[in-house]
């Protein structure tokens, strides 16, 4: 039982033998109860039930009965009650707290391996490789020693999370710009990283990163980042309600189911007529999970379900019009879509009949065209599948029949080949005595014809 449970374990924390990891570690990083002790827990459990029913129940009066047979050859097998007297020891009870059902229950509940405070390892990520230069997170570097490094590592659940990083544009001057950082958030406040297009400042903590957003917008400076952890949102679909519900009393029934609403937006088709769909994003809770168990809402019958995810790409700033981040956390000067000025888009006055102008690669189309080539280069950096450039539509899967239809006109052609040529080998093998025959039927003929 213990082997097949630590197969099961390994296979589900993605752990192989080959990777040299103890079985504690593996147990404690799970972090879910042994199935001995889920076994014996079910026994103790169907022991209360049996001792709480009355003596003449018919469940204490087989439990009681003492059957006479002979045994076959061997170790006898474990008795049921052998096996309630072995877990009875082992969790140190005794039988009186039987009556109490919640006190034995409490008593007989197998401790999860969180809570006998065992040995944890954090696996590597393996999807690492994946990650660009520029969207690469940074790590300030740990000084370890030679002790920390044997000493497996230990999962912080109390860990607070991490700010995202800030791509900052147009720094001529990183010693007098780390030296104003230092004094905004102390020496230890931030890590930095250059990349060809922008230098990435990452904070350590939710304060640095709010003074460092606060300094670059005093000094008008040119950068952008993403939503922090604490402020982004749930977002759900709600279906079935009908689309003329207005939102203050759909605020108000999720709020009194415990929901905190942020923003709520009622889908439409193609042609701008609303649909009985709404887009509903919830402020992060512990029960965000829960609002998928409402089945009514506004006496409506309504389902919630997750929203599909159709984007197959890098997004796109609306603001500057770049890849990799959105408008909401950029102040990078803008930038139209359609002249490629510096201006908002909503601002454009240019004239249909006039050319259009890309504010990325400078050429005669539409700054959020595919088939540009700053698009090309973003999305492979996204490893996405493959998708036609200059057309939205997905390439054609190639069947199997497809695939090995090159194979087998290859085989074909070999196959009348080979008949070629045994067809030439026979008739060679027939024609050559005929002609080593055909000088003397000449001259017989040539002497016949002579008087």
């Amino acid at each position: 039982m213990s082997v097949m449970e630590m197969r099961m374990v390994r296979w589900m924390s993605g752990v192989t033998r080959e990777d040299r990891i103890k079985d504690e570690y593996v147990k404690g990083s799970i972090g879910i109860a042994s199935i001995v002790d889920k076994m014996s827990e079910n026994r103790l459990r169907w022991l209360g039930y049996v001792m709480r029913r009355e003596e003449t129940s018919a469940v204490r009066v087989v439990m009681k009965m003492n059957v006479e047979m002979k045994r076959g050859r061997g170790r006898p097998k474990k008795r049921w009650l052998e096996n309630i007297e072995n877990d009875v020891k082992a969790f140190g009870l005794c039988i009186e707290d039987v009556k109490d059902r919640d006190k034995w229950r409490f008593k007989t509940s197998s401790p999860s391996q969180i809570d006998k405070n065992t040995k944890v390892f954090i696996s590597p990520n393996r999807y690492a490789v994946l990650n660009t230069d520029e969207d690469s997170i940074l790590i300030t570097p740990s000084t370890s020693t030679s002790e920390d490094l044997d000493r497996p590592p230990q999962k912080d659940h109390n860990a607070k999370p991490v700010p995202p990083p800030i791509h900052i544009k147009n720094i001529f001057n990183f010693s007098a710009f780390n030296t104003v950082l230092k004094n905004i958030t102390g020496p230890n406040g931030f890590t930095c990283k250059s990349t060809p297009s922008y230098l990435i400042v990452q904070p350590t903590d939710k304060r640095t990163y709010n003074a460092i957003i606060s300094h670059l917008h005093e000094t008008s400076a040119s950068f952008h980042s993403f939503t922090p952890p604490s402020h982004r949102t749930y977002r759900v679909v709600i279906k079935n309600l009908h689309n003329s519900t207005l939102h203050t009393d759909f605020t108000s029934a999720l709020t009194e189911l415990g929901h905190s609403v942020k923003s709520i937006y009622n889908a439409k088709n193609r042609n701008n007529c609303p649909l009985p769909v709404f887009f509903v994003d919830i402020r992060q809770q512990d029960n965000n999970n829960n609002i998928h168990d409402i089945t009514s809402l506004l006496n409506t019958i309504v389902k919630i379900e997750k929203p599909i995810k159709k984007r197959c790409g890098p997004p796109q700033c609306h603001n500057c019009q770049d890849y990799g981040h959105t408008k909401n956390y950029c102040n990078h000067e803008a930038q139209c879509v359609i002249c490629g000025e510096n201006h908002l888009t909503i601002e454009c006055s240019k004239d249909q009949n006039s050319p259009t102008k890309c504010a990325l690669c400078a050429n005669d189309h539409t700054t959020n065209f595919k088939g540009c080539p700053v698009y090309k280069a973003a999305f492979k950096k996204t490893d996405h599948p493959a998708k036609g450039s200059d057309s939205n539509t997905y390439q054609k899967t190639i069947s199997y029949a497809e695939a090995t239809k090159n194979h087998q006109n290859v085989h074909a052609e070999l196959k009348i080949t080979d008949i070629l040529s045994s067809f030439i080998s026979n008739l060679n093998s027939l024609i050559t005595p005929l002609i080593s025959l055909l000088p003397s039927v000449l001259k017989a003929l040539t002497s016949n014809s002579i008087p």
